[in-house]
């Protein structure tokens, strides 16, 4: 399935998920499996070490720290390859390692 969204959608999805708690105002989100739910996308979701093999039903989203900044970012991949980085950071240089992966099982 793919989804393609305007920055209509993004912005009014944004404040959607925030009023129902699935997300925090910074986009920290609390509860991916009820985005993925008001999408279609059946699934639910746990916590794995980075070096966990993700099997074929599954994708999985890591929890990276960038070197000297404060916080966490997210990026999608597949077996610890690089599917989609909002801040581009293995093309632009920027050092980071994984901590933890948060595997989604589709139903």
């Amino acid at each position: 399935k793919t989804l393609e969204f305007t920055i209509f959608d993004i912005n009014d999805n944004y404040h959607k998920f925030i009023n129902l708690g699935y997300i925090k105002s910074n986009c920290f989100i609390l509860n991916p499996c009820k985005i993925f739910n008001h999408y279609g996308i059946k699934s639910d979701v746990r916590w794995e070490p980075n070096t966990y093999i993700s099997k074929l039903n599954e994708f999985e989203v890591s929890e990276v720290k960038i070197d000297r900044i404060s916080g966490s970012h997210f990026i999608a991949t597949s077996n610890s390859i690089l599917l989609y980085d909002s801040l581009r950071l293995k093309e632009k240089g920027t050092p980071y390692h994984t901590l933890s992966k948060r595997i989604f099982r589709k139903h």
